[in-house]
């Protein structure tokens, strides 16, 4: 047991992320009533959050190490992300859960602020400024997708428009940056990541407004969604054409949320009056899911067999 919670100093972030993607698949196939699905994914994923935060009490120095690289650093939010979803599951049964989630909206409040004074004001670096970034910016909308009963309809409104303002920003200065300097190959998965906020604003907005979200507003955001589908699925031979590795995670979540942005889309239609429209989106969003589901299992699979090998070595 000793030598597991050695090993735990080398717990990449990426596995958390993996998690994420896993559990917010889950929540699309509870959606389609496998409840079962959805609690066995989260049962299975406190594992991971557990393991993530031994790692953090017993091996500091591996955190602060994380913390002080930014790509790394940008990934944490995923851990925030993480146990906000664990929180509103929990609340099912234990008011704990409403204390879980909003400790982990208001530690990614405070990883945002401490990210942007050591990664923005202090000077952007254009090798470091990749589309991880939106997991710090836009992975705090995790909670309107999820948790908007539990922050209540004024904070939730705030967070919505500040998704849907920096949103814009950074696709923007990320997409000229990438232009300028392609991403080296250990980073070119994390490109995925860019379908992740946009899906976060638009399953946000149509949760947090109802029946008053700007049809208008819907229609940007989803024709952005199956743009970046489209580009992401697209260059999915060039993102298998090199040796697995930790980045592969990049594709999980967002390719996850952007399905279950596509089925809550299709319910949104549905209930305002366009069901052609909602039975058009919701085989787009079995279509996503299909896929989905298949590359979160290989990336879960090969993440596993790593994380085997590596306890093995230790032996």
């Amino acid at each position: 047991m000793s030598k597991f919670f050695t090993k735990l100093s080398g717990m990449p972030i990426a596995a958390v992320a993996a998690t994420m993607g896993a559990m917010t698949l889950s929540n699309a196939w509870n959606g389609l009533g496998f409840v079962a699905v959805r609690d066995i994914t989260i049962g299975l994923g406190i594992l991971v959050g557990v393991m993530y935060l031994c790692r953090i009490i017993i091996h500091p120095k591996a955190f602060k190490a994380d913390y002080e690289k930014t790509v790394p650093c940008s990934l944490h939010g995923a851990g925030c992300m993480m146990f906000m979803i664990y929180g509103v599951w929990l609340t099912q049964w234990f008011d704990f859960g409403r204390f879980i989630f909003l400790a982990a909206f208001w530690i990614h409040v405070c990883h945002i602020l401490v990210f942007t004074y050591r990664n923005v004001l202090r000077g952007i670096k254009a090798e470091t400024f990749v589309p991880s970034w939106f997991v710090t910016y836009n992975g705090i909308m995790v909670c309107t997708v999820v948790g908007a009963h539990i922050l209540g309809p004024e904070l939730s409104r705030i967070v919505v428009f500040y998704g849907l303002t920096v949103y814009p920003i950074l696709i923007i200065s990320l997409v000229i940056r990438l232009l300028r300097v392609p991403l080296p190959p250990p980073l070119l998965h994390t490109t995925g990541v860019a379908l992740a906020p946009v899906s976060l604003s638009l399953a946000s907005f149509i949760n947090v407004f109802g029946a008053d979200a700007n049809i208008g507003v819907i229609t940007a955001f989803y024709i952005a969604l199956l743009i970046t589908v489209t580009i992401i699925v697209a260059n999915m031979g060039k993102y298998f054409a090199v040796p697995f590795n930790p980045g592969f995670s990049g594709l999980t979540f967002p390719m996850a949320i952007g399905a279950v942005a596509s089925l809550n889309l299709s319910v949104w239609f549905a209930n305002n009056g366009f069901e052609q429209w909602s039975e058009i989106v919701r085989q787009i969003g079995g279509i996503q899911l299909f896929l989905t589901t298949i590359i979160i299992g290989v990336v879960l699979f090969n993440l596993l067999r790593m994380g085997i090998r590596a306890l093995r070595s230790a032996e």
